[in-house]
């Protein structure tokens, strides 16, 4: 079996402008080709206001950046976690490691300083939208899962690295026999995406 459609993301939204959440996820099941599989991403409130929180924008392009793509600390404590040296080599790489970030550290400092909080952001907003949510939308859309085939249902770890996540749904939609109608592929991880931040950086300086 092929699969070829649609990801359905921001829909149902908090914001009953047009159509209350009931209405927008009747809107859903109502669909002429209605989604197949429904992905929860459970999180915990902590976790998520703080991700949230972490929030930064670049006013010129409108590029938001999340903590471990902006914080020094938070980019080198991930660096030394994926650095594994040989013990023979062990001084040499962790001098290489402390020039490398010292040196990302320099070339970020005048961009980070660009970078700023959406009011959205701010914790005491992520906080109130949060409460929002599970005030208007959160029990319709569990009643939406409860109806769903708990086989077509995946529940996955929020805390866990994007990349495994999306593993983790490509294993579970091949245990159903869903082959690609496309190759998957991502574009870019996440050193990559921060390496080509470092260069588009390095243009203006």
């Amino acid at each position: 079996m092929y699969l070829t459609g649609y990801v359905l993301s921001g829909f149902p939204s908090l914001s009953e402008e047009y159509m209350t959440v009931p209405q927008q996820i009747e809107k859903i099941k109502n669909l002429k080709l209605k989604p197949d599989v429904l992905i929860n991403i459970k999180c915990s409130d902590y976790d998520l206001c703080q991700r949230i929180s972490g929030q930064r924008q670049h006013p010129d392009s409108g590029q938001v950046y999340q903590r471990n793509q902006w914080d020094p600390d938070v980019i080198a404590k991930h660096k030394k976690k994926e650095v594994q040296p040989d013990e023979d080599n062990e001084e040499e790489d962790e001098e290489q490691e402390e020039e490398e970030i010292a040196e990302d550290t320099l070339r970020m400092s005048e961009f980070l300083n660009q970078l700023v909080q959406r009011p959205e952001d701010i914790l005491e907003n992520a906080e109130e939208r949060l409460g929002t949510y599970k005030d208007i939308m959160l029990h319709p859309l569990e009643d939406l899962m409860a109806e769903q085939d708990c086989q077509y249902l995946f529940e996955l770890d929020g805390n866990q690295q994007p990349d495994d996540l999306f593993a983790s749904v490509v294993v579970r939609l091949q245990s159903l026999g869903v082959q690609n109608g496309a190759p998957i592929t991502r574009l870019q991880s996440q050193e990559e995406e921060m390496l080509e931040t470092l260069e588009n950086v390095s243009l203006f300086f």
